[in-house]
């Protein structure tokens, strides 16, 4: 099977112990949306008649398929631990048409936590499926952005593996800031029991019972720990902070990736930090309480407070 021409594998299924790859129809539909999830329902309203006659292979056939695409070498791999400007980040990105940006897709998630392929076949597995959303689909495109799920951290061994000269980018914020946005509208890893605690390194009986800021507080604790790991042992990763403003993130990226000096890039990307990350069309304004660390962020802020140091002094 040779790479099927506006398509991806967005769906892994179990059927009688046997893993199932489904694939969706992209027709023209540009990468763009602030979620790959969105863009998943945007490709699934393009032709409802489609539903009718599914593409369903087997993972063997997909890793197959990704052996012949012509794809996008990735560029670089963002980490996040959520509510840090990753979104902005990605968005700003996307705005380059020379730029292919994934941002957090549903079906690299599943190949990680999937319990019925092997690890050796999960490499194989998720370096085809990369491949695949990465398929050159017009002449300009050049470079190939992948931001992952906050909780992906928990892989990057992984992924340094798969992709040994591929440069990680790291995205953090307060964590008194992430909490506060949390507590307004909760995502997955913010509340105990949605995904399993062994991706924050921590122990079921220690997450029983635990209130939200309390749990998420141990999450953050461990997204900063990660982060200062990658940093020690990863020559290439940088560190990213969200009160660097995305300007200057963006000519950090730049340098770090070796991007071209592009004014008129930089110009649309200054305009798109005037609005919401999740909404080209509202103007941002965030209001953050400023309050009193409480005592059970202490830790996620003490280990916040030493990567701001880490990344300004470099060391």
């Amino acid at each position: 099977m040779t790479a099927l021409k506006n398509h991806i594998p967005y769906r892994l299924t179990n059927i009688n112990q046997e893993v199932e790859i489904h694939w969706l129809y992209t027709a023209d539909i540009p990468f763009a949306e602030p979620f790959f999830d969105e863009t998943i329902s945007k490709c699934l309203s393009v032709n409802p008649g489609r539903g009718r006659f599914r593409c369903i292979t087997s993972l063997e056939t997909m890793i197959e398929a990704a052996s012949r695409a012509d794809y996008i070498p990735v560029t670089s791999f963002i980490f996040h631990i959520s509510r840090c400007g990753s979104t902005l980040l990605s968005q700003s990105l996307s705005i380059s048409e020379e730029h292919i940006v994934l941002s957090e897709v549903p079906f690299f998630d599943a190949i990680l936590r999937s319990c019925l392929i092997p690890q050796e076949k999960k490499k194989e597995a998720l370096v085809a499926a990369v491949k695949l959303y990465g398929q050159i689909r017009n002449v300009q495109q050049k470079r190939l952005y992948v931001k992952l799920d906050s909780w992906s951290v928990y892989y990057w061994r992984l992924f340094r593996e798969l992709w040994p000269e591929v440069p990680f980018l790291m995205l953090y914020r307060n964590p008194a800031e992430v909490l506060y946005s949390h507590q307004k509208n909760a995502g997955m890893h913010a509340v105990p029991g949605l995904l399993e605690p062994w991706l924050f390194n921590l122990r079921e009986e220690s997450v029983a019972g635990l209130r939200l800021d309390a749990y998420l507080s141990q999450v953050l604790s461990y997204y900063f720990s990660e982060f200062k790991k990658i940093k020690n042992e990863d020559s290439l990763s940088v560190l990213l902070s969200y009160h660097q403003g995305i300007e200057s993130i963006i000519e950090t990226v730049r340098k770090f990736v070796a991007l071209a000096d592009d004014e008129k890039f930089l110009d649309l990307v200054k305009e798109r930090s005037r609005y919401h990350s999740k909404d080209n069309e509202r103007l941002f304004a965030e209001i953050v309480p400023r309050k009193p660390v409480p005592e059970f962020l202490k830790e996620a802020f003490d280990k916040f407070t030493e990567l701001e140091n880490i990344r300004e002094t470099g060391s």
